[in-house]
This record gives structure tokens, sequence and C-alpha cells, in this order.
């Protein structure tokens, strides 16, 4: 009887691959799979990689959405609107986190005026905000979070941690996924003297806060974790060391452990499992978490997966 077949050829086209876009080549598929697989990772990577947004914002002497402001060109809701397009990248760890920002002599805002730490990176460095007219001076809190997917104004603000909204505070619904555009499609491929196999090309477009690769790789712990609970069943807790030992349990600190278990990496196996670029790629893990996560790990003996 033909044995069923597993895909051993997965590969990225280097010669096209960008820190904002990569294609993944993943052949001979059963027929199919290309569509199964295609179509299940492209729904995780649309729907379910972390990243960072703005989530709120105050402008000193702005009372609601609706306000006009002296000197500024756009109302209020034209700035929400904008800001909603900013697309950005943490350097830390420690989110949510509230920025605050002076504006003056500057007849145009843009995105990156908004960040001029290096804790917040802006993406979008050029995107307008507002028209200035000459002299006018604004200062602008915008809080920073992080999440996956699309998370709307109500639940943004029934999630807040503040029982009551602060007078001035406006919303925004957030598309925290730093992944833009997924498209596949599969192709016939040979095997011998077999041409009913299937290769699957998937595209993957982002904003350049992650790369390609490690998009693909958080999907595929989102799905595999899914896949294990729907089939595990009872027999998963006779058997707990398959899946490691929790990070916690471990020890390691509460924030770099967040930080972590947003990328799907959850227990000892999974850290391991891990190349030392693949976590330097990971959404808020900094240079001192990061140095503090290699310094644990050698405390535990544990050792990275080799490039």
């Amino acid at each position: 009887m033909e044995q069923f077949n597993y895909p051993n050829k997965i590969e990225w086209d280097e010669k096209s691959y960008r820190a904002n876009y990569g294609k993944l080549i993943v052949e001979p598929l059963e027929r199919g799979f290309g569509v199964t697989l295609g179509n299940s990772l492209r729904r995780v990577l649309l729907s379910a990689i972390p990243g960072v947004a703005i989530t709120s914002f105050k402008i000193t002497g702005v009372s609601h959405e609706f306000s006009t402001i002296k000197g500024v060109t756009e109302d209020v809701t034209d700035i929400a609107l904008n800001l909603k397009q900013v697309e950005l990248k943490s350097n830390i760890s420690e989110l949510p986190k509230t920025f605050l920002v002076n504006i003056a002599e500057k007849t145009e805002l843009v995105a990156e005026d908004l960040f001029p730490g290096p804790e917040i990176k802006v993406l979008n460095p050029r995107l307008h905000i507002a028209s200035l007219a000459a002299g006018t001076k604004l200062q602008i809190e915008l809080t920073v979070n992080r999440g996956f997917g699309y998370v709307s104004e109500d639940r943004i603000t029934a999630e807040s941690e503040e029982k009551e909204k602060k007078i001035g505070t406006i919303q925004l619904a957030a598309a925290f996924s730093p992944v833009t555009r997924v498209a596949y499609h599969t192709e016939t491929a040979r095997v011998g003297q077999r041409v009913d196999y299937e290769r699957l090309i998937l595209e993957i477009w982002t904003t350049g806060a992650i790369e390609p690769k490690q998009t693909v790789i958080i999907a595929r712990d989102i799905l595999k974790q899914h896949l294990d609970q729907v089939g595990g069943g009872p027999a998963r807790a006779e058997a707990p060391a398959a899946a490691g030992v929790s990070l916690e349990k471990l020890g390691l600190a509460t924030r770099i452990r967040n930080v972590l278990k947003a990328a799907g990496i959850e227990t000892d196996q999974a850290l391991a499992g891990r190349t030392e670029a693949e976590l330097e790629a990971v959404e808020g893990l900094g240079e001192k978490s990061l140095e503090e996560l290699k310094k644990f790990m050698a405390k535990k003996k544990l050792k990275l997966k080799e490039a």
C-alpha cells in the first residue's frame, strides 16, 4: 500500500526575500493539502501575529474627538484616522506605555515626529498626520499597546485598566497585525512517476516590524497548539514531558515571559527550538531583555538551536 507523503522541500526564495516580503515554497504535498495548508496559514498569519499599535491619544486643550484645533487644518476625527495608520515596532517589552510629545515650529506633522526616542520605531515615518499653521504648538499623549488582529474601539475601552476614561482621551480601534497581506496558490509537482502532487507558494507582506520567516514560525506554533489540544485530550496529561516545562515554572521574569508567550514560546523546548536570529526578531524583545534571557538559559543549561 502506498505511503502518505509529507513535504521534504521547504525553502524561501532568497532572491526576492526582504524584511517585509517573503515567498515560501513547500513541496511535495498530497492532493488537496496545498489549499489546506495554505488557507490555514493565511488565516492565522492575518489574524494572530502579535504587534503594537496606538490605542489612544489625547491632545492638550481638546475635550472630545469632534473638536477643531486652532491652527490645525484637520479636525480631531481626521487626526484619529491618520493615527490609526501609523505602523510601529516596539524596542521595549513594557507595554502599554504612554508617550508625551511636544510639537512646535512645524507646518506638517508626520508619523516620525510622534516618537522621537529609541523605544518605538515608526515604520512609515512620512505618513501625514496634520497640517499646522505657523506658530502652532501641540502637546500630544499617545498610548501604545501590544495585541493581535483587529481590535475595535469599544473593546479597547472595555479592556482599559482605567475604570473611568480620562476627559479628552480618545480611544482608537487598532490593527495590531504586522502582516499586511498574504497570498497563496498551488502548482502541480512531480515526484518520480507521479504527477498529481502539489507545490504550495505562500507570499507574505509585513510592515517590516517582523520578518516573514518569523511570522511563519509563530503561525506554525499557534496551529500546532490548537491541533495538540484537539487531538491530545486526557492523554496529554499523562505525558507532560513531551510539551516541555513552562517558562513560568522555570522562573523566567514575567515581562520577558509575556513577550515570548505572544510569539508562541511558552516552554523550555519551544525556546531551545529557536535560533538566536529568530529570538532577535521577536516583537518587544529588546537588547537588554535578550541578554537577560541568554543568562537565564545559560543558568538553566538551555541551548539555542544552531542556524
